[in-house]
């Protein structure tokens, strides 16, 4: 909170940080704008946790021309998640796109959500690159009814988005639910969680000097939790099941300046999952 403050003081922005403003409030530091409020978690033994709260649901009107259909763009879940929170809409999230999408159309954005498929699991049943005709006929009209999360201007042509691997596709000017954006804001110092994932670490309440194991690492925040908890001291063996998501772990790690013991250095220490004092599944 200290440092959040002293950003703001030091760069004079009287729009606040990204979006954020930070005051008093109840004699206590506090960062708002509108609804927007960033306070000290109240729960005991959180201390080291800020609370984020946003606001919403916002009713978006996506009809402003009747009889026309407004350009559409469909993500992933994923992607939604990360745009209810702050984010623009990244290439690899979208999955489909009305036709005609050009550079600066104002688009509607909504989410594809998993649908159980017989004898396959689940799956969103959307071909990345598929054409949307942004009419109730549409073949997927019926699974994304209702989850419109927001609407916002297209950062590249419907052609660029499905061409490229990287950048922003769309830049969100509305959201069903707003929350300030923490992108760069005291990188590799602050790193934003769910509750549950901190709460998970505080639970295995991990001490200084032990070995810990972590089967479900990746992203890297609850190994994080546990490494701060553990005040940087002991031996996290973090794993996970697929090769890119220990790729993805290893990119966080260094980001946020963790130190690391690759496969290869730790075929030399003397770690056995039996030596473990705590687990983490």
């Amino acid at each position: 909170m200290q440092k959040l403050l002293k950003l703001v003081n030091e760069n004079e922005l009287s729009c606040g940080f990204n979006g954020l403003k930070i005051g008093e409030q109840n004699g206590g530091e506090q960062a708002h704008e509108g609804s927007y409020l960033v306070h000290k978690c109240p729960y005991s033994g959180l201390e080291n946790v800020l609370f984020v709260r946003g606001s919403g649901p916002h009713a978006l009107h996506y009809n402003d021309q009747p009889g026309h259909s407004m350009k559409e763009i469909i993500v992933s879940r994923k992607c939604a998640e990360s745009v209810l929170r702050g984010a623009q809409v990244y290439v690899p999230g979208v999955l489909a796109c009305s036709a005609h999408v050009e550079k600066g159309d104002k688009v509607a954005v909504s989410v594809a959500i998993e649908q159980p498929v017989k004898n396959s699991g689940w799956a969103v049943g959307i071909t990345r690159g598929i054409v949307l005709q942004g009419l109730q006929s549409d073949a997927h009209y019926e699974e994304r009814k209702g989850l419109y999360i927001g609407q916002g201007i297209a950062a590249m042509s419907r052609a660029g988005i499905f061409r490229v691997l990287h950048g922003v596709a769309v830049e969100m000017t509305e959201r069903v639910y707003k929350l300030p954006s923490f992108n760069d804001v005291l990188e590799g110092e602050i790193f934003l969680q769910n509750l549950p994932s901190i709460v998970a670490a505080h639970v295995l309440d991990p001490q200084p000097g032990e070995q810990i194991l972590d089967m479900c690492a990746a992203p890297g925040g609850k190994t994080t939790a546990i490494a701060i908890l553990m005040r940087d001291k002991g031996e996290i063996v973090a794993l996970d099941r697929s090769h890119n998501k220990v790729i993805h772990y290893v990119r966080f790690s260094i980001r946020y300046c963790i130190e690391l013991m690759l496969p290869s250095e730790l075929m030399w220490s003397c770690f056995s999952p039996a030596c473990c004092v705590r687990v983490m599944v």
